[in-house]
């Protein structure tokens, strides 16, 4: 396995895979500790892999689910520093649809997941109540109230990861 994540001195770049899962006005989003930031599920690429096959290892590895991959919705450039690593970030985010019978499509309690070693919190949020949580990227806050019919490019820079 050969993630799609270069190191370069103070510079980092990666592709990451995620997931919009949208089940009673709710979007699944998940965090680590008691930052309060939140993402939506996923991951990093690997190399000769597709990113609707990454989001579905992803999601197996992650929630011990097959989903069924739709749409792509967003690619998105994102740049940001942190600890003096200046980082480019290419996303490829899809719709994606859990199996009915999923026991993650409850909205009313948060999951305990693994995501390589590192225990995180897989949470429903009400959709609207989105621009008030730390989402990343935060384009997202606004653009996930109305998913876009085509494919969208987005480039930010954002001030803190």
């Amino acid at each position: 396995m050969t993630l799609l994540d270069f190191v370069d001195s103070d510079m980092r770049f990666h592709v990451r895979v995620a997931a919009v899962c949208i089940c009673d006005g709710h979007v699944l989003l998940q965090g680590w500790d008691d930052a309060g930031r939140w993402i939506l599920p996923g991951g990093r690429g690997e190399m000769l892999e597709t990113t609707p096959d990454s989001i579905r290892r992803e999601m197996s590895e992650e929630f011990l689910i097959d989903v069924e991959v739709g749409r792509l919705l967003w690619v998105s450039e994102r740049f940001w520093t942190t600890e003096d690593v200046r980082t480019h970030q290419i996303g490829f985010i899809y719709e994606v649809h859990l199996p009915e019978a999923c026991d993650l499509r409850d909205v009313t309690r948060d999951f305990a997941g693994d995501d390589g070693g590192t225990p995180f919190i897989a949470r429903w949020f009400p959709i609207e109540s989105l621009p008030d949580v730390w989402v990343q990227p935060s384009f997202l806050c606004q653009a996930l109230q109305s998913l876009p019919e085509t494919p969208q490019h987005i480039v930010q820079t954002d001030s803190r990861s």
